[in-house]
């Protein structure tokens, strides 16, 4: 839930939180997936997903215990990539993860907003 391409991620939230100013100051050390997990909120992860990540973790113990930036959104898109498995973007209209409890006023003001961001006209009341 978030942009698509690493690129497009906002990455201030990361600086200061490490303990270590000279592994801030690295930057990310591993080549960027084919297909980037854009975690932004959280992922929602079936359970292949979740035994890929698993999987991966367990095979790369070392790899993440190195003293180097990084990203989970990487991990996670490597790990799907190593299994075959596809990512779903959930930051498109067609593809909006459900939110159960909404009320009508709340779903409304959701695809105003929505049709705001794709430049639609309003739907008819």
């Amino acid at each position: 839930m978030g942009g698509a391409r690493h690129e497009g991620q906002w990455h201030g939230w990361h600086i200061g939180k490490c303990a270590d100013p000279l592994i801030e100051a690295r930057g990310y050390q591993y080549p960027l997936p084919q297909a980037y997990a854009a975690g932004g909120h959280g992922y929602v992860l079936s359970p292949k997903g979740l035994s890929a990540c698993s999987f991966m973790y367990l095979a790369m113990k070392e790899f993440f215990a190195m003293r180097s930036v990084g990203l989970e959104d990487a991990c996670v898109g490597h790990a799907l990539y190593a299994q075959n498995l596809d990512l779903l973007d959930l930051s498109t209209p067609d593809n909006l993860l459900a939110l159960p409890g909404l009320t009508t006023k709340e779903c409304h003001r959701r695809e105003a907003a929505w049709r705001d961001i794709m430049g639609e006209a309003p739907a008819p009341d």
